[in-house]
């Protein structure tokens, strides 16, 4: 019979000689591809993740907007004084169910426009954006027209019912009323 110490002593050395002194080298999970495992890119495959993938994505279109068609600042009221100068002193309003323009003559070299779409009217800031993104379009595309306004839009309940065609639609009447309103002020006061 054997002594138990002896035995515990051969079975730590035995274990010890298959113990490899070398560092493991990480692998990839299965299941992600090689840039989410645990290795490092090789320095040829320094690629953007975008170039990557352009065999799987494609692009459909792409439309550049020039600096002339984009809305800049100087296409909007940028501070409460020039909210508040158009509040004060409105010389024209175009009312509806679900919205109200108010505008003021300036003396820029185009129209401005300032948003006022309270959290109370229209609940989700998804239909908030949606809102101000087809307002801002249609103030874009709106012809250069003489007199040169200050308009705050001020959003009413509803507005957010309406589908992006029917908005435009509501938005071009106004902004047809408002000009007319104003064309007859400045006849007005000419006489």
């Amino acid at each position: 019979m054997s002594n138990p110490a002896e035995n515990i002593n051969q079975l730590e050395s035995s274990h010890e000689k298959n113990i490899s002194t070398q560092r493991i080298k990480a692998q990839a999970h299965p299941r992600f591809s090689l840039t989410y495992g645990h290795q490092r890119r090789s320095r040829c495959d320094q690629s953007s993740p975008w170039q990557r993938a352009q065999g799987t994505f494609r692009l459909i279109s792409l439309h550049w907007v020039s600096a002339d068609e984009s809305f800049g600042k100087a296409r909007r009221l940028l501070n409460a004084r020039d909210y508040s100068r158009v509040f004060d002193g409105a010389e024209a309003k175009a009312s509806h169910r679900h919205v109200l323009l108010l505008a003021k003559s300036n003396d820029k070299p185009g129209h401005r426009l300032g948003l006022v779409i309270a959290k109370k009217n229209v609940r989700l800031a998804v239909q908030r954006n949606r809102i101000k993104r087809i307002a801002r379009e249609v103030f874009r595309t709106l012809p250069d027209s003489e007199p040169k306004l200050d308009v705050v839009l001020l959003a009413r309940r509803g507005l957010d019912q309406l589908d992006n065609s029917e908005l435009s639609t509501i938005l071009r009447q106004q902004w047809q009323k408002l000009v007319s309103h104003m064309s007859q002020n400045s006849q007005g006061t000419e006489t």
